[in-house]
């Protein structure tokens, strides 16, 4: 982490006075024109702070480069960053205060639980909600005010299963998180290889609680799978995989949940071979306009090398002032939605492409292989 990014994220907590934390990005100069406001709600603190600080950082550093290049029509773009802590019952606190405060979007909400919290909210105070960084079905209905960025986790089902199938293997299990988010992910899996053809062995269910996941790991060994696909968070899935090699051999891939570094702390040479489900350019595609300007913005504030999770900061940032660059007339939270409404963006090696009746943005998925070391291949 480079000073600049430590020094940032102390400010932004040191002006909250506690746990909240605030932040801005304008542009330098002309101050003369109001700027024009949009907020972020997101995990800097609690259990999902390890992605979701990287994605606020990606996001706060186009910000800051846009600024630098005169802002959006002359005006600077002030961004304000407040933390919920994972708490949705915050996110929706947090929201609130924006949109008071003039917010004309929400940007990067983390996670399924803050923006089903936030749905309602954004709905009745149209402002558009942009960005989020879930992928479960029951959110990917259309709902006008929600803009998605990223793929869903049925995209990436599909991308693993399709993957298999070209492959040639056959028998499938799915070890996953013990909650509605894995129940979820459980019977997707199970569908997608039945449709494929494929033959569906297990479930089992995985927890926090290593004891369970190691007895889950010696019941699927028995069934002697090929390949197991992992729904489920880092930690519990890096466990199972560890308990799994002591007793037996599949290929294990994972949705984008999981990344090679999480994985590498977890269990260091054990995540070698893992396949991982990415919904980004790799941030070693400099040659891609996207990677190259994303890569630029954020050594500007002091951060390198940059990863996926930053990758997608950058998109949502992008998204966002390019939404406010096709805005009519004043530029208002209206005004940003029926922008965006019919919008295909192009961030150069990276598309998003909304309709009055579509919010999903991408279906872009690829699989890349953890090399042991917390890095990938493609």
């Amino acid at each position: 982490m480079g000073v600049a990014h430590k020094l940032f994220w102390a400010a932004a907590l040191a002006m909250a006075g506690g746990p909240v934390g605030f932040a801005t990005a304008q542009a330098q100069g002309n101050t003369t024109k109001p700027p024009i406001v949009i907020g972020q709600t997101t995990s800097l603190t609690g259990v999902a702070a390890g992605f979701a600080k990287p994605v606020a950082d990606g996001l706060r550093a186009t910000v800051e480069a846009a600024n630098r290049s005169g802002g959006i029509g002359g005006r600077p773009v002030k961004l304000v960053v407040l933390d919920d802590g994972f708490d949705p019952q915050r996110a929706v606190e947090n929201a609130s205060r924006l949109i008071d405060e003039g917010a004309v979007a929400l940007v990067g909400p983390n996670g399924a639980p803050s923006t089903q919290a936030l749905t309602p909210l954004a709905r009745e105070r149209r402002v558009a909600l942009i960005g989020s960084t879930q992928g479960a079905p029951a959110l990917r209905e259309f709902e006008p005010t929600r803009f998605y960025v990223r793929a869903s986790f049925r995209d990436e089902v599909n991308r693993i299963v399709t993957h298999l199938r070209t492959l040639g293997m056959q028998r499938v299990a799915v070890a996953y998180f013990d909650n509605p988010f894995g129940q979820q992910g459980a019977q997707m899996v199970k569908e997608a290889v039945q449709a494929a053809g494929l033959d569906f062995v297990g479930p089992v269910a995985i927890s926090a609680d290593a004891a369970k996941t190691q007895a889950a790991a010696a019941a699927l060994s028995k069934q002697a799978p090929q390949v197991v696909v992992l729904y489920s968070l880092v930690q519990p899935a890096a466990e199972f995989v560890r308990a799994y090699r002591s007793l037996g051999t599949a290929q294990f891939y994972t949705i984008s949940v999981a990344s090679a570094d999480a994985l590498h702390s977890a269990i260091g040479e054990a995540s070698r071979g893992i396949v991982i489900a990415q919904l980004f350019p790799a941030p070693t595609q400099t040659a891609l306009r996207l990677v190259s300007s994303c890569t630029a913005a954020l050594s500007a504030v002091g951060i390198a090398p940059i990863s996926y999770a930053h990758i997608e900061g950058c998109v949502i940032g992008g998204v966002t002032l390019e939404g406010l660059r096709r805005a009519k007339g004043e530029v208002n939270r209206e005004a940003l939605i029926d922008a965006l409404s019919g919008a295909t963006i192009d961030l150069g090696g990276f598309r998003t492409v909304y309709g009055p009746n579509a919010r999903n943005g991408s279906t872009f998925v690829e699989l890349t292989m953890a090399n042991g070391g917390g890095k990938t291949a493609r």
